[in-house]
């Protein structure tokens, strides 16, 4: 993107904030989650992972659950400011609890038709899932947006730090 390569493994910090309370609100998370933090890795030409964890103190030290979202065709248009518009497929999410809570929130979810064993990732296929995308790299720090809209309008604002 630009004059700078996207490549290896990129981090945010430990968050705390409102998403926590909207996922949680959703009975997307579970209750004891009191902090999350995102990590990105390029596994190839045109192939990232991007994985959410979720945790139960602020510290980011004991994990709750985690998603890990694998996609392919990754493309890259020009660039629109530093902004650059992305589109990418889906291909799997797996989807780890690593405690009791999450399990019974997961498995409330998914309307207790998929049994979900704790410290077990659950391979769930979205293939045919197309996402679009804002990002912006400069130097070692990436920001991502990512949007089902073709028309994304706004690039992320938490900073990925490469690893």
């Amino acid at each position: 993107m630009g004059d700078d390569t996207l490549s290896g493994v990129y981090a945010t910090s430990c968050l705390t904030g409102s998403l926590i309370t909207m996922y949680v609100n959703a009975n997307v998370w579970p209750s004891e989650v009191k902090a999350y933090g995102n990590v990105f890795v390029v596994t190839g030409s045109d192939n990232i992972s991007i994985e959410l964890y979720a945790f139960t103190d602020t510290s980011c030290s004991t994990s709750s659950m985690s998603y890990k979202t694998v996609s392919d065709n990754v493309t890259v248009g020009s660039a629109s400011g530093s902004n650059y518009p992305v589109t990418y497929n889906r291909q799997t999410q797996a989807i780890t609890v690593h405690t009791t809570a999450a399990e019974t929130t997961t498995e409330t979810l998914y309307s207790n038709t998929l049994d979900w064993t704790v410290g077990t990732p659950r391979e769930l296929s979205m293939l045919g899932v197309l996402n679009y995308g804002l990002w912006t790299l400069s130097g070692t720090t990436w920001y991502e947006a990512s949007s089902s809209s073709a028309t994304p309008t706004s690039a992320g604002t938490v900073p990925y730090v490469k690893q």
